[in-house]
């Protein structure tokens, strides 16, 4: 469960910050009644909740409410809950919408001292006691963990607090504007052609694959995207930038091992002895394998690796201090080239696992290589990107 929109209720003029908030995981059954319900304490914007509450229901989220006093907050939470929706209350931190790192924690055992664990859960995320009692942790297990976003620092904190209550428990970072990322533009909409200078490419960010610039920035297309690298805090600049003109954009996180891409490499460069190596190191070939490949390039064929964004970003800038030629894009599909060998699967989409040219078993999972396209969750069918530690949508572990 991620960061959703949420309401905020009408105080009038001098409005204050709720203590509490309440965060409906599942409207259940009957989301007409349910919606009705919060209609009912936000008369003013009753088409808001409507609007709010189907694309939460579309997407998968879960939708937020912020009502004075606590004690509206805890009749609307009986209401809801009789007609069937899941909900759980919690301080109404004010530091999360605009946290700079994000991160999803997720428990699947209490261990031995349940009832420290919960007192955990409540001193440091803010969680009612009775939900936790009596809905949140009453029937974890493997398959069904409970989930929360919250603040990175506040779920590094739990982390730590849990383990030492032996707690089985794990967490995923899902946003941090300091980690590097990239930009993928599909389009950029109306924005003037100044926006895409060389003076904001230079301050904010370096271009990877395509080059924006006024000449051929308008080319940008759901085909061929723009791939841009650096400091996801940046990123988020011209991302805004784009999105206000109209454009269409997703920042990756380099350690998102679910995009996927295919790296292009044209020619040899400045050393041959440096390319091996680093051919070894991303392929996990041999020295005689590299050393074939770099002949197919000596004689004019290209090669193309495919693997995750992330990784290909790094092996990219190792070939480019070389002076390689290379080109990185987006792999949509697979195709077959009689042009272009695809040497290496290089990790295994099941469990991430490095893998060798032609290898057919994962060595780690043993995932039949060519089955391993795509991961769906168990329990509740959601797709789930390779290397997870547990679903993002019910929490459920990862197997």
């Amino acid at each position: 469960m991620g960061f959703m929109k949420s309401l905020f209720g009408n105080m009038g003029v001098q409005q204050e910050i709720p203590e509490k908030k309440i965060i409906i995981r599942d409207v259940g059954p009957n989301p007409a009644q349910v919606i009705s319900i919060i209609q009912n304490y936000y008369p003013e914007d009753a088409d808001q909740v409507s609007m709010l509450v189907n694309e939460n229901m579309m997407e998968g989220n879960a939708t937020v409410c912020r009502l004075s006093p606590t004690e509206s907050l805890y009749e609307l939470q009986q209401a809801l809950d009789a007609a069937g929706a899941s909900t759980f209350i919690q301080k109404n931190w004010t530091d999360e919408e605009n946290a700079r790192a994000i991160a999803d924690i997720v428990i699947f055992s209490l261990g031995g001292q349940p009832d420290q664990v919960m007192e955990c859960y409540h001193e440091i995320l803010g969680l009612d006691r009775r939900d936790l009692e009596l809905k949140l942790l009453k029937d974890i297990s493997d398959e069904n963990g409970f989930l929360i976003s919250t603040t990175r620092e506040r779920a590094e904190t739990l982390k730590a607090a849990l383990d030492e209550l032996g707690a089985d428990a794990e967490i995923d970072v899902t946003w941090d504007e300091d980690a590097q990322a990239s930009l993928i533009v599909f389009s950029t909409g109306n924005m003037k052609e100044y926006l895409f200078s060389d003076d904001i490419r230079r301050a904010y960010l370096h271009v990877v694959s395509k080059e924006i610039s006024g000449a051929n920035f308008k080319d940008i297309s759901d085909e061929e995207p723009a791939i841009i690298d650096g400091v996801c805090s940046s990123l988020v600049y011209l991302r805004d930038e784009i999105d206000r003109a109209g454009g269409e954009t997703v920042i990756v996180f380099d350690t998102d091992q679910s995009v996927a891409a295919a790296l292009y490499i044209m020619d040899v460069g400045s050393d041959k002895s440096k390319i091996l190596k680093i051919l070894q190191k991303y392929l996990g070939i041999s020295i005689a394998e590299a050393n074939e490949q770099v002949n197919e390039l000596v004689i004019g064929k290209s090669q193309v690796v495919k693997g995750y964004l992330g990784l290909l970003k790094d092996m990219k800038k190792e070939l480019d201090a070389l002076r390689v030629k290379t080109e990185l894009m987006l792999d949509f599909e697979e195709e077959e080239d009689e042009e272009i060998e695809n040497f290496s699967a290089l990790h295994c989409n099941n469990c991430g696992a490095e893998l060798a040219s032609g290898t057919k078993f994962c060595p780690k999972c043993g995932t039949k290589v060519e089955e391993a396209q795509k991961m769906f969750c168990s329990q509740c069918g959601n797709e789930i990107m390779p290397g997870a530690k547990f679903c993002t949508k019910c929490g459920a572990r990862c197997m």
